[in-house]
């Protein structure tokens, strides 16, 4: 609590129970996943607890914690834990979402600006050159568009409940190709 590192600070633990050294953080919550090591014996990795703020202005903490039966010869005669903070890395994580999430819907408005006027171009009367390059501009936006869904999918995936995916073969000749054309 004091801010103390090293081993004195690791001296004063000695002897004292998990619930004693642990800050209050949902107390509830770690007893059940405590007990539930304890009657199934098997780990429980990486669940997520988050502690209200100790100071008025603080922000609430986040740690992640780790539970593993401690055994000699198949007695079990405890149980470990790992905690760690992270709350920064889940504040980081949040803002990299919000940021990306913003840049994806952001890019749409002069995509779809620059699509529909490639489209309107393309139904008029073109010589071959004209037609090759709007049909490149088309294709480029195309796949500027693609880029911002995996971007948004991305976000979705990392911030929410994620995407549904559908595989499938895919013949790759043609991109490829587009590809090839365009960097010509």
């Amino acid at each position: 609590e004091d801010g103390e590192v090293g081993p004195r600070r690791q001296l004063g633990l000695l002897g004292r129970t998990l619930w004693e050294v642990l800050p209050p953080v949902a107390r509830d919550d770690l007893i059940r996943d405590f007990q539930q090591v304890v009657d199934g014996r098997v780990p429980l990795v990486e669940r997520t607890v988050t502690a209200p703020p100790r100071v008025p202005g603080e922000r609430q903490r986040t740690f992640v914690i780790t539970w593993y039966p401690v055994r000699v010869a198949d007695r079990l005669i405890g149980v470990g834990s790992l905690l760690q903070e992270v709350t920064e890395q889940r504040s980081a994580e949040q803002a990299r979402g919000h940021v990306l999430g913003v840049v994806g819907h952001d890019l749409r408005s002069p995509l779809m600006a620059i699509t529909a006027s490639a489209e309107l171009l393309a139904s008029g009367p073109l010589d071959e050159r004209a037609a090759r390059s709007v049909g490149r501009i088309l294709r480029a936006s195309g796949r500027m568009d693609g880029i911002i869904r995996a971007l948004v999918d991305y976000t979705a995936v990392q911030g929410g409940p994620g995407i549904v995916l559908h595989p499938r073969r895919t013949e790759l000749s043609s991109p490829l190709r587009a590809v090839a054309e365009e960097c010509e």
